[in-house]
């Protein structure tokens, strides 16, 4: 799978948070959307004192790497209401859905050594 198609829907996620901020009304990239975009960008890595606790603050650490990323998937906007509700799932969840099932793929591949 290219990185050509992550690279596209992050961006098409900024652009959409952008219309989004200015549909509400509000700062065009929300609290949320800079929340995403800020940890998916420079991750803190957690400190540590003991070896269990490595474990768990690594656990959490990609937990958390993982649902933001999850959350960039997964168009959800003040703007997809009413009729376009259908563009949002005609559109840009069997993308995200796409993108996902290539990401799986191109991990299993490769970790198959084939």
């Amino acid at each position: 799978m290219s990185s050509k198609w992550i690279i596209g829907l992050v961006v098409l996620y900024v652009v959409l948070a952008i219309i989004s901020g200015m549909v509400e009304m509000t700062s065009p990239l929300g609290v949320d959307e800079v929340g995403r975009i800020k940890t998916l960008m420079s991750p803190t890595v957690p400190s540590f004192s003991d070896p269990l606790g490595a474990i768990f603050a690594y656990i959490t650490f990609t937990w958390d790497y993982i649902t933001n990323l999850w959350g960039i998937f997964w168009f959800d906007y003040a703007f997809f209401t009413g009729g376009w509700v259908y563009v949002r799932y005609l559109l840009f969840i069997p993308v995200s859905i796409g993108v996902i099932v290539s990401l799986v793929i191109s991990v299993v591949r490769g970790s198959s050594g084939s």
